[in-house]
């Protein structure tokens, strides 16, 4: 996106950069977190704001502490950010003008339209909150920080999977390197933690400009209910909820991305054409799916009931499609083609179908059975429709299915490799139209009520957060407490041999405490997460409901320079089950300061 970049000091000799392009009326864009204006312009996230500048004048800025910016900041506090803000457009003297908070710049546009009420004309809100405390526990929001201040690389992996879980792993990786360019880890983590501190609900009903609230669905990083609340503190304001997970940036092929332009577009500047957003990426996500025996049902129950379970099904099957922000391309009497922006969002679909239609029938006395079928790859668009192999593969990959199964292919299989899914191999399989067999896979979204070998571990534990954890007691595993600790680290449960970021957190945090005082330096002690696996032994998932005892030792601890490095071994063992669930054994590094 063309762009002209500058320069200017702040009253008290702070140096910002910032950035912008466009013709039109000034819109000032707070950005979230940590910025860097070079990154912006260039990645493909512009593809929200790119539509904009044909509109309006786009200015935006790396806060104080970030990218272009001075980097030497001591201050966070919601003042310091506002202050970047009225600096900003003092400098360029604008009298009046449009702002827009992105994410954790949210916080700070409300406050500067709250504080500023005269010169915010119109104020827009996108995927932010008002209430930073409520963000999660206090535990896990320390040790997040944590996480962020010692670990950087990790920190951004963590963050980013929470932001863009729908992107591609060259798109997630290219936001976290974005994410550590932008700030040091001292400066993000302190960032951070102001967000944590900072709740500007007392400051919403002093805004007076006409608000667009703009929030996800199945945001993971701020829920919906963060915008719902907004909208409801402030006294002018409209609440909007688009489809899709990402929190920001949008990610090339996010079929929601048009959504969100052409509402801010509208708001900002009623009556303008909207323009087309560029899709850079054509690879798409297709699911096939069909009602096992649909014929038989018909016959069986005569056509008026059949139609019944048949629009019970299709709402069921859109409600999902429409929550992970898919595209229904066209009904086929008793089943779906449909059109997903990533291999994840399409899984998480089919999973919510197969549940859904579960919880759906289970008291009725006639229910139906769904077969799944899916495939990625470059279908060619046409009126609405897609065509070409890769439409093709996933029609036949639907037909071997039985009812109640989603078969992928290994494609598919491979574009999630990492993330919490499980597949069966089912061998190699013959398609039509298809010379060579290709191998296809089952997902076994029926494994509901079990969770990994590492969350069981962190759970067991976390009944002693603080105190030296005490080997060999049994422990029963609720669904109740499960919920609030998967919810609550914002972890994908997964069983593939690596231990979720923040469940590691969770068990380093056990780990200090039972390094006995006499080992370590008297002050300055950070937890480290840099971490080595000696040995590491997953078993089969633990069904919620079970009793499970962890055992954890620490072997050795050694101090070298400027750390300490501690052998832990940690297993787990459930009750009813002959093999240790999970033996680990890790290397520990903790740095600390002289």
């Amino acid at each position: 996106m063309d762009h002209q970049l500058a320069y200017f000091a702040r009253p008290d000799g702070v140096t910002l950069a910032y950035g912008t392009t466009g013709k039109g009326p000034p819109l000032v864009l707070v950005m979230g977190w940590t910025t860097h204006l070079e990154w912006f312009f260039r990645h493909p996230a512009t593809l929200l704001f790119e539509p904009l500048t044909h509109h309006v004048h786009l200015i935006t800025f790396d806060k104080h502490g970030s990218g272009l910016s001075d980097r030497d900041r001591t201050e966070f506090t919601l003042d310091s950010e506002v202050y970047d803000i009225e600096a900003l457009v003092d400098h360029l003297g604008l009298d009046q003008f449009f702002l827009m908070g992105m994410s954790e710049g949210g916080l700070a546009a409300a406050a500067y339209a709250a504080k500023h009420p005269k010169r915010v004309e119109k104020l827009v809100l996108y995927s932010t909150t008002a209430n930073g405390p409520a963000l999660g526990p206090d535990q896990f929001k320390e040790s997040f920080v944590n996480l962020i201040r010692s670990a950087w690389g990790m920190g951004s992996k963590s963050i980013t999977d929470m932001v863009a879980p729908d992107a591609s792993k060259q798109e997630q990786a290219e936001f976290a390197r974005a994410q550590r360019e932008a700030a040091s880890a001292d400066i993000a983590a302190d960032l951070m933690d102001m967000l944590y501190h900072t709740d500007t609900r007392p400051l919403l009903p002093q805004i007076q400009a006409q608000t667009l609230v703009i929030h996800r669905r199945s945001s993971r990083a701020f829920p919906p209910r963060n915008g719902r609340e907004l909208a409801a503190g402030i006294p002018n304001s409209r609440a909007v909820i688009i489809n899709g997970v990402a929190h920001y940036p949008p990610t090339p092929g996010d079929p929601n991305t048009i959504d969100v332009v052409n509402e801010i577009l509208d708001f900002l500047v009623p009556g303008a054409e909207a323009v087309a957003v560029r899709q850079k990426d054509t690879f798409r996500t297709v699911m096939f799916t069909d009602i096992e025996a649909s014929t038989q049902l018909v016959s069986r129950l005569g056509d008026a009931a059949a139609r019944d379970i048949v629009r019970r099904h299709e709402s069921v099957c859109r409600r999902a499609v429409a929550e992970h922000g898919g595209v229904e391309i066209k009904t086929m009497g008793d089943g779906f083609m449909v059109s997903f922006s990533s291999a994840s969002a399409a899984l998480d679909a089919a999973i919510d179908i197969q549940r859904g239609l579960t919880d759906e029938f289970a008291d009725a006395q006639e229910g139906i059975k769904l077969r799944i079928g899916i495939h990625a790859g470059e279908p060619l668009a046409e009126d609405d429709d897609l065509h070409g192999t890769a439409v093709i593969m996933a029609s036949r990959i639907m037909t071997t299915a039985g009812g109640d199964e989603i078969m992928v292919s290994s494609l598919v299989r491979e574009l999630v490799a990492g993330r919490d899914y499980r597949f069966i191999g089912r061998g190699q399989h013959s398609l039509k139209g298809f010379g060579q067999p290709v191998p296809l896979f089952e997902l076994d979204w029926r494994h509901i009520g079990a969770i990994s070998t590492a969350t069981a571990a962190a759970l067991v534990l976390d009944e002693r957060i603080g105190n030296t954890p005490q080997s060999g007691e049994w422990h029963q595993l609720t669904s109740e407490q499960v919920g609030k600790y998967v919810a609550a680290t914002a972890d994908r449960d997964t069983n593939d041999g690596v231990v979720p970021p923040m469940l590691l957190v969770s068990l380093l945090t056990h780990l200090v405490s039972s390094v006995p005082d006499t080992e370590l330096p008297a002050d300055g002690l950070l937890m480290g997460i840099n971490y080595g696996f000696e040995s590491l032994r997953f078993g089969e998932p633990v069904p919620v409901g079970s009793r499970a005892r962890a055992f954890s030792a620490i072997k050795a601890v050694e101090r070298r320079d400027t750390a300490v490095h501690v052998t832990w071994e940690v297993s787990v063992e459930v009750e009813g089950r002959d093999d240790t669930a999970l033996t680990a054994e890790w290397l520990i590094r903790a740095q600390y300061t002289t």
